[in-house]
């Protein structure tokens, strides 16, 4: 495994998996090392292990997993990388379909713009 991808991944899921189980967090630095060494999403096609069958390492992944809801840790951490790129005078575009709905809030200084 490419060293790179060993560390970014390592550094990256501290934060994310401290409140795992030590079984959930190893499933978790697996499939995250698979996702970003073959750039699929598929359970079968994140197998590392060659003494395993893809389908077997999937259901542990699977069955490890089911529960976890990392969603905020996630967030957080996606916020914290973002914070870094977004400057004073960045533009943020907003689709307005969303502001549109009934259940949405009317949000400040928004405006319509032309896109051409």
């Amino acid at each position: 495994m490419n060293k790179y991808i060993t560390d970014t991944t390592k550094n990256n899921l501290k934060s994310i998996i401290k409140n795992c189980t030590v079984p959930q967090q190893k499933a978790l630095q697996e499939v995250t090392r698979g996702l970003m060494a073959k750039g699929t999403p598929i359970l079968r096609h994140l197998a590392q292990d060659d003494d395993k069958t893809a389908k077997k390492q999937a259901e542990k992944y699977s069955h490890h997993l089911a529960g976890v809801d990392l969603s905020e840790a996630v967030e957080v951490l996606a916020l914290r990388h973002v914070k870094k790129e977004v400057k004073k005078y960045s533009i943020i575009a907003y689709d307005l379909s969303d502001i549109a709905k009934e259940c949405a809030k009317k949000m400040e200084k928004i405006r319509r713009v032309f896109d051409g």
